[in-house]
C-alpha cells in the first residue's frame, strides 16, 4: 500500500508541479532510447532542483525519492532495496537529517528508529528483533552516545547494561544470564575496564573476582566452581601472568603449584596427590621443561626420572622400585631413545642391558644374575631368542653356547663345566 501511495504521489509531485510553478522537469535516463529512466526530478531557472525527486534502479523499481528544496534534500525521504522494498525513511531539512530515521526489514517489519537533529542523531535510538521486541536502546546528545544503553533478547529480557560519556564506555557494566541473573559486573572508566569485575554463576555463585587498572587485571584471581569451592588462583601484573598459580582438587586442597613469568610458567611446577604428597616436580624455564623432572608415587617414593631441554628429552632416563633404588636407565638424545639401556633388580644390581640407536632397540644382549654376574649374552628378535647365545656359570665360565632360530634351540650346542672343560650336555634346562 506504501508503495502505490509513493508511486501516486511522485507521478503528481513531479507532472503537476512543473504546470502551476516557474519549474522545468528534467529525466536522466539509463539507455539512448529513453525506455528506463535513472532519475526524474524538477529544477529552477537557476538549475536547483526543486520539487519532488525519484531515482530508480535498472529494473524500473524505486531506488529513493522525496523532496528537494534549492537544491538541498527536504521533508521525508523514502529508500529502497533493488527488490523494492521501502528499506529506510530520513525526514530532512536544509541538506541535514533532522527528524525521525526508520529503517525496516523486507517484511516490513521496524528494525530501527532514531531522531536526528542538525544532521546528528539527538535523543532515544531502539533497534528491534524481528519479532518487534526492543534489541537495544540508546541516547545520543549531538551525536555522541551519553548515558545508559540497554539491551535485550527476543524474549525482552535484559541481557546488558553498560554507560558511555561522549561514545566511551564509562560507568558500571553488567552482563545478566537469560533468568536475570548477574553473569558479569564491572566497571569502565574512559573506554578502559577499571576498579573490580566479577563473574558470577547462573546460580548467581560468584566465578571469580579481579582487579583492572587501566584497562589491565593486576593482582591475585581465585576462580570458583558453581559450587564455590575454588578451581585455581593465578597472580596477574599489567594484564599478564605473573606471579604465583595454584589449582585445586574438589576438597580445596592444592592440585597443582607453580609460578609464572611474562605469561609464562617458569620455575618448578609441583604437582599434588590428595592429601599433599608431591606427585611430580617438573621444572620450567618460560614455558618449556628444561631440568630434571621428578615423578613420586602416592607415599612418596621417587618413581621416574626424566632429563628435559627446551621441552624436549634430552639426557638420562631412570625408573625406580619403591626401595629408590634404581630399575631402568636409557638415554635420551633429542627426544630420542640413544646409548646404552640398563634393567636392575631391586638389590640394585644389573639384570639386563642392551642399546638404543636412533630410537630402536638393538638385538643384542647381556643378561646377569641376581649376584650382579653375567649370566648369558644373545640377540633377541621380537621377543624371541635368535642367532648364537652363550650361557655362564656364577664364576664367570662359560657353561653353555648354540644357535636360537625364532626362540628354538637349533644345530649343535656345546657345554662346560665349572672349569671350562667340555662335557655331555646336563640333564636340566640351561637354556632358561
Amino acid at each position: 500500500m506504501h508503495f502505490f501511495k509513493l508511486l501516486l504521489s511522485c507521478v503528481l509531485g513531479l507532472f503537476l508541479t512543473p504546470l502551476f510553478s516557474q519549474l522545468s522537469q528534467d529525466t536522466v535516463w539509463y539507455d539512448e532510447g529513453r525506455k528506463f529512466p535513472k532519475e526524474i526530478f524538477s529544477k529552477d531557472a537557476s538549475g536547483n532542483k526543486q520539487g519532488y525527486y525519484c531515482s530508480f534502479f535498472s529494473n524500473g523499481r524505486f531506488e529513493k525519492c522525496g523532496r528537494f528544496e534549492n537544491n538541498e534534500r527536504d521533508s521525508i525521504w523514502d529508500f529502497f532495496e533493488e527488490d523494492g522494498w521501502l528499506a529506510l525513511k530520513v525526514q530532512f531539512s536544509k541538506g541535514l537529517r533532522d527528524g525521525n530515521e526508520t529503517e525496516y526489514d523486507f517484511r516490513g517489519n521496524l528494525v530501527y528508529q532514531c531522531p536526528w537533529k542538525l544532521g546528528k542523531k539527538h535523543g532515544k535510538c531502539y533497534s528491534y528483533h524481528s519479532n518487534g521486541k526492543i534489541e537495544s536502546e540508546l541516547h545520543y546528545i549531538d551525536g555522541l552516545v551519553q548515558g545508559e544503553v540497554n539491551r535485550y533478547d527476543a524474549e525482552g529480557n535484559r541481557t546488558q547494561v553498560s554507560n558511555y560519556r561522549d561514545e566511551v564506555m564509562d560507568g558500571i557494566f553488567l552482563n545478566y544470564y537469560p533468568n536475570g541473573q548477574i553473569e558479569t559486573k564491572g566497571f569502565y572508566k574512559m573506554g578502559e575496564k577499571d576498579s573490580i569485575w566479577e563473574l558470577y554463576y547462573k546460580n548467581g555463585i560468584l566465578k571469580s573476582r579481579a582487579l583492572y587498572k587501566e584497562g589491565e587485571v593486576s593482582g591475585s584471581i581465585t576462580v570458583m566452581d558453581s559450587l564455590g569451592k575454588r578451581v585455581q588462583m593465578v597472580t596477574w601484573e599489567k594484564g599478564v601472568r605473573n606471579g604465583p598459580y595454584e589449582k585445586y582438587f574438589d576438597t580445596g586442597e592444592v592440585a597443582e603449584s607453580g609460578t609464572y613469568s611474562d605469561n609464562q610458567l617458569n620455575g618448578e611446577v609441583k604437582e599434588y596427590y590428595p592429601g599433599g604428597v608431591v606427585k611430580a616436580k617438573v621444572p620450567f624455564v618460560y614455558g618449556k621443561i628444561t631440568g630434571v623432572q621428578e615423578i613420586y608415587d602416592k607415599k612418596g617414593n621417587l618413581m621416574e626420572k626424566n632429563t628435559w631441554e627446551s621441552g624436549i628429552k634430552n639426557g638420562p632416563h631412570a625408573m625406580y622400585f619403591p626401595n629408590g633404588k634404581i630399575a631402568e636407565e636409557i638415554t635420551y638424545n633429542l627426544g630420542t631413545e640413544e646409548g646404552p639401556f640398563t634393567l636392575y633388580y631391586e638389590n640394585g644390581n644389573k639384570a639386563q642391558t642392551g642399546f638404543y640407536r636412533a630410537g630402536e632397540l638393538q638385538p643384542d644382549f647381556q643378561f646377569f644374575d641376581e649376584s650382579g654376574v653375567l649370566s648369558a649374552t644373545g640377540q633377541v628378535l621380537g621377543e624371541k631368542r635368535q642367532g648364537l647365545w652363550k650361557f655362564y656359570h656364577s664364576n664367570g665360565q662359560l657353561s653353555a653356547e648354540g644357535e636360537y632360530k625364532i626362540g628354538e634351540r637349533t644345530g649343535a650346542w656345546k657345554f662346560y663345566d665349572e672349569t671350562g672343560k667340555e662335557i655331555p650336555e646336563p640333564q636340566k634346562n640351561t637354556d632358561k
